[in-house]
């Protein structure tokens, strides 16, 4: 039984609630429950997430259509009923939990609006088994709870994988076309994504069970081929997409280690269409590759 934590994922900018989606995805993937409750965001039921239960759960307890800072005053009043309402679940998921993950998404925007106290968000803490992971998201992190979190994100968090999985869940839910591609990690196909087809498809390229890292020279060199076809494939659907997601989960890996140039990415992503997203992930940003990013967002942990 693996121990859970408590994390916490804060900032101005976008991309919170993707990390939150992709880690419930990630653990879905290793045979862990997951359930995503959301807060303040306004009523979104998706037809697509439908498709991942039931190993990945969502909650919305907001019955207006729109974000909860554009209600008027009578609205917010029966809107924070249905919020304590989607509290007082999560503290009963939390604590009767068990070897899963539990996402509150906006979970920081209601302290921060005062319709949750510092002292209600403990005691459901405290109730917390150990194999039970809580993240919380939003945009600021009062000092009062950065003693109650075990893991403290800022941006988008550690779990650039995560986050490139979460964006395409996200995508798939305004009606795009996703496609995730994954280098260096290794062969893994867990069962659960394939219920994500065909609105998010993921490909791995790689033959070796272990991580590319780990490989002896000769294998090296093999996947080494694998990897070209992957990249080679990532062209043809970057250049012929249409109002897509396309995820390039560690290819700056790919540029760190000098098996893809900078030159041929460049290539790549002058063939994208306007509408057209690229997702690229990665430890180590080279300064070349800079410029040819529209959006960069940087990894920070803080605990």
């Amino acid at each position: 039984m693996e121990n859970g934590a408590v994390q916490i994922y804060y900032g101005e900018g976008h991309g919170k609630t993707n990390v939150a989606i992709g880690s419930a995805i990630c653990a879905a993937c290793d045979g862990k429950q997951a359930v995503v409750i959301q807060f303040l965001k306004g009523k979104k039921e998706p037809e697509f997430l439908k498709k991942l239960e039931p190993e990945v759960k969502f909650f919305n307890f907001s019955r207006a259509g729109i974000l909860f800072e554009q209600l008027d005053e009578e609205s917010k009043q029966e809107e924070i009923m249905n919020i304590k309402n989607g509290f007082n679940y999560a503290k009963k998921v939390i604590s009767t939990g068990a070897d899963m993950v539990v996402v509150l998404d906006e979970m920081l925007g209601l302290l921060d609006l005062h319709l949750i106290s510092k002292e209600e968000l403990s005691d459901m803490l405290a109730s917390r088994p150990d194999d039970v992971t809580v993240i919380m998201t939003g945009r600021v992190l009062d000092d009062g709870i950065r003693e109650m979190a075990d893991e403290i994100y800022y941006g988008e968090g550690h779990g650039k994988t995560n986050v490139a999985i979460g964006s395409a869940i996200c995508a798939a839910c305004d009606g795009k076309q996703a496609v995730v591609i994954q280098f260096l990690k290794g062969k893994k196909e867990p069962e659960f994504l394939k219920k994500l087809e065909p609105e998010v498809k993921f490909f791995n390229f790689s033959r070796a069970g272990i991580l590319f890292e780990q490989l002896d020279e000769e294998s090296k060199q093999e996947e080494i081929m694998n990897i070209k076809n992957g990249f080679n494939y990532a062209k043809k659907v970057i250049s012929t997409g249409a109002d897509m997601v396309v995820v390039l989960d560690e290819m700056l890996g790919l540029l760190d280690l000098h098996l893809i140039s900078k030159e041929e990415l460049s290539d790549m992503l002058a063939s994208r269409p306007d509408d057209v997203t690229v997702i690229m992930t990665g430890r180590v940003l080279d300064d070349g590759i800079r410029e040819m990013a529209d959006e960069i967002y940087n990894i920070a942990s803080e605990k």
